[in-house]
């Protein structure tokens, strides 16, 4: 805790130094925190009242560097911390950047050196009717918070990149001063247009200054080209089946017939030649060829019969299996339009419009 509570006489007496300077200070108040109107005059009322919550302060301050003194720490923090109370309404009362002063030295006692080195460097650049040994003390004062904090400066190639601490802006690089947070495990996170973002943790020791150089890399960007949409497919059209031909029925029909006309011719030959064979009044040789031609014709009857029955079989199954059942398919698709098939190809995906009439 710094060694604060071995000198409470001193920090007393700088505590007395700043009431005494509120008091006697009649500039404009410092614009780190604006004031009400009737503040900026700075009205007599109020720089009483602001010497009134720094008296009360410094006796909370200097009852606590006793209590620490002997040890009751406890009860001595809860003497900063409403000493620290005292001294931000004093601030309220009457804006004047001198109260940095004991606002600091209650955080510094409280452990709070963040906010203390904050205030401690706030006093020295808002402060201009601080005096020499005042802003030589302040200055040790700083030194001392320091040693209880951790500092960290980024080096970042390329410069101009954003630099965050715990989710939290904390400055753009180059940095002109070091970040001086508390010690232990930090996050940080590093970007910069066109660059990809660095982030990773960090230990921080304290009293001890931690140069972190960070290198960016350029992100790489991929550029997509346009798709273009396929052009339109042509409409398929399916053109109707017709039917099968009925030629192959005619051509049975009449090959069985020549057949059957044939057959038919030869057999009454055959029959005649019969008549002649029989007859007894006709010469042998006569009755022996007649004989001779009945049976050939018989024959050739035989034969004629039997390939039209072949031909008809063969003409009744394609008229009954075949070309029936696919004359009546076509029958029934002649009663509508040709079919179309268009192809349709969208954003949401693609498919096949039908389109015809059906009845």
């Amino acid at each position: 805790m710094l060694g604060s509570f071995g000198a409470p006489r001193q920090h007393r007496r700088a505590a007395l130094l700043v009431a005494a300077a509120v008091a006697l200070v009649h500039g404009t108040p410092a614009a780190a925190q604006p004031a009400s109107p009737d503040r900026r005059r700075g009205s007599t009322g109020d720089k009483r009242e602001a010497l009134r919550h720094l008296a009360d302060g410094d006796r909370k301050l200097a009852r606590g560097d006793k209590l620490a003194a002997r040890g009751k720490i406890e009860d001595a923090f809860a003497q900063f911390e409403a000493a620290l109370a005292d001294y931000q309404a004093a601030y309220e009362s009457y804006p004047d950047p001198q109260i940095y002063f004991p606002i600091a030295q209650a955080e510094q006692r409280l452990g709070r050196f963040v906010d203390a080195l904050q205030h401690y460097q706030e006093l020295l650049a808002e402060s201009k009717a601080l005096g020499a040994a005042l802003r030589s003390q302040v200055q040790v004062h700083l030194d001392e918070v320091r040693k209880n904090l951790a500092a960290v400066v980024f080096e970042v190639e390329p410069s101009g990149a954003d630099i965050q601490l715990d989710g939290k802006p904390a400055g753009r690089s180059p940095m002109s001063q070091p970040l001086f947070v508390e010690p232990g495990q930090h996050t940080y996170q590093v970007s910069r247009s066109g660059y990809r973002v660095a982030e990773g943790r960090m230990d921080l020791v304290p009293g001890k200054e931690l140069r972190k150089r960070i290198r960016l890399e350029k992100s790489r960007v991929a550029v997509r080209k346009p798709v273009r949409a396929p052009a339109p497919l042509p409409p398929v059209e399916v053109e109707h089946d017709d039917g099968p031909s009925s030629v192959p029925v005619w051509i049975g029909v009449g090959v069985t017939g020549a057949l059957v006309i044939g057959g038919v011719a030869t057999g009454f030959g055959a029959v005649s030649k019969h008549s002649q064979f029989e007859d007894a009044s006709l010469g042998e040789n006569t009755r022996e060829a007649a004989r001779r031609d009945g049976k050939r014709l018989a024959k050739i009857t035989d034969i004629l019969l039997g390939s039209a029955l072949v031909a008809g079989g063969a003409t009744a199954y394609y008229y009954l299996a075949i070309y029936r059942p696919r004359a009546a398919e076509a029958e029934r698709q002649s009663d509508a339009d040709a079919l179309r098939l268009q192809p349709m190809i969208g954003e949401d995906g693609a498919g096949l419009a039908v389109s015809g009439t059906f009845w």
